[in-house]
């Protein structure tokens, strides 16, 4: 099977996996939208709240199905190793921002759905030894204390397991194998609660770097609306050196870059990166044309200039 084909397999299961979930979104959000307005006419704080929905509708905050979680939005700067601090996540503060993504609590820390992927079968050569089992102790009405617990969640009781070939620190996943031999894994990674200096401190956990097998790419609308029109790329090589020079890059706010770029998320400015790799895992990249690329739900991006970068942006528009 070619990475195409196994890209849309994987596509398919997780599009039935989810169909329910997107059924109870749709209500949901317009139940939000209502309770924006009356916010906004009986309380005059209508601004931040509008600000922060439209963020959580941005590529890099939204997963599959339009779930959102809070994202840090208190960044710092650490000026003295130019490093950008990205905090623990916190608790949405309305009702709007309720339907969080998937996240598990594991070893203090906070582990959300991820941008990565893995088909079901593949998945068995990855599953590392069992960490425990999750409690369904997460919803949107949660205190801050419940995110201390170990193992709570909000993704019911599933049992959680190491990442072979991968730091317990960043990645988890959780495996589940049914009666009729049908299988259900998905990933969750701690991107949040430590500082970023470079790339590497996210790039570099992917184990991208001399292990890309084949590679796809979308335009936004593509992507935005689930077309399944995967654009192939040939150039192993040049992707292989793209990745190398990212886990290089300077990180960047990216509540600060979106204000400075202004509506980029269009069919000229915007794609989705695919990154197969040879232990059957896909890694997904959000890449924008002036040169700023992003990963999952980090609130960073990272900027690269120069021939690579240039050369890459050309393969996105064959």
């Amino acid at each position: 099977m070619n990475f195409i084909s196994q890209k849309k397999n994987i596509e398919l299961v997780k599009s039935e996996q989810q169909r329910s979930k997107q059924k109870n979104w749709r209500w949901k959000s317009a139940l939000i939208v209502v309770a924006s307005i009356l916010v906004i006419i009986f309380a005059f704080i209508g601004i931040k709240g509008m600000t922060e929905l439209d963020d959580s509708h941005s590529p890099e905050a939204v997963i599959g199905n339009g779930e959102t979680i809070q994202q840090p939005n208190d960044i710092t700067v650490d000026q003295q190793k130019e490093g950008i601090e990205i905090p623990a996540i916190k608790l949405p503060q309305n009702i709007g921002n309720a339907d969080m993504i998937g996240l598990v609590v594991y070893n203090g820390k906070i582990y959300t759905q991820t941008q990565t992927s893995v088909g079901p079968q593949l998945a068995k050569q990855l599953k590392g030894e069992k960490l425990g089992t999750t409690k369904e102790s997460i919803d949107e009405w949660s205190s801050q204390s419940d995110y201390s617990q170990e193992l709570a969640s909000n993704i019911g009781v599933q049992d959680i397991f190491a990442v072979n070939g991968y730091n317990t620190d960043f990645r988890i996943m959780t495996y589940l194998e049914y009666d009729d031999g049908n299988l259900y894994t998905e990933f969750f990674e701690c991107l949040n609660g430590f500082t970023v200096y470079s790339g590497a401190d996210i790039i570099a956990q992917l184990n991208i770097v001399d292990n890309i097998e084949g590679a796809t790419y979308e335009t936004y609308s593509d992507w935005y609306y689930s077309t399944e029109k995967y654009n192939p790329i040939a150039d192993l090589e040049l992707l292989n050196t793209f990745v190398t020079e990212l886990n290089d890059s300077k990180p960047y706010d990216r509540e600060i870059v979106g204000e400075e770029l202004g509506d980029f998320r269009n069919n000229e400015q915007y794609r989705r990166l695919t990154l197969g790799l040879r232990d059957g895992t896909e890694v997904n990249l959000f890449i924008i044309r002036e040169g700023y690329i992003i990963y999952g739900n980090t609130s960073v991006y990272f900027k690269l200039e120069g021939d690579t970068f240039n050369e890459i942006w050309a393969l996105l528009q064959a």
